[in-house]
């Protein structure tokens, strides 16, 4: 059973029972949804709709979420992989910064961050970072 049609069937009950105004509830949360119903073209739309107007710290939420929610539960080879992707879209956002003229931004970026893309104790991330 998908979660589209668990979905369903609470909607269906709530409305059944009279809780309309826990169905809108429902509804409202829905369009918060942050795993965004685990559809992959939609996780990817937001991170770029982060990452494209320099919204770093509602990426750095959602990938966070991610790596709470999805992340830790993959093994040593895919976390790698996942630490190596963070990287690349670091790098598209500070080229990104660059190329549209809003160095200021890629100047925040690397006041923020440098610490832990320097720091000797860092993941896969921040190797590849610090190595580009």
């Amino acid at each position: 059973m998908n979660i589209t049609n668990v979905d369903y069937m609470v909607e269906e009950y709530l409305l059944y029972r009279g809780f309309t105004q826990t169905f809108r509830c429902l509804e409202n949360e829905k369009s918060h949804d942050r795993s965004r119903s685990f559809q992959e073209n939609k996780i990817v739309e937001q991170i770029f709709q982060f990452l494209t107007p320099f919204e770093m710290e509602s990426f750095i939420t959602l990938w966070d979420f991610l790596a709470k929610r999805f992340f830790l539960h993959l093994d040593q080879e895919h976390l790698e992989m996942i630490g190596n992707l963070k990287a690349d879209l670091l790098k598209f956002y500070v080229v990104n910064a660059i190329k549209t003229g809003n160095k200021s931004k890629a100047h925040e970026f690397f006041a923020t961050y440098s610490q832990e893309i320097l720091s000797e104790s860092g993941d896969s991330m921040t190797h590849s970072f610090r190595s580009w």
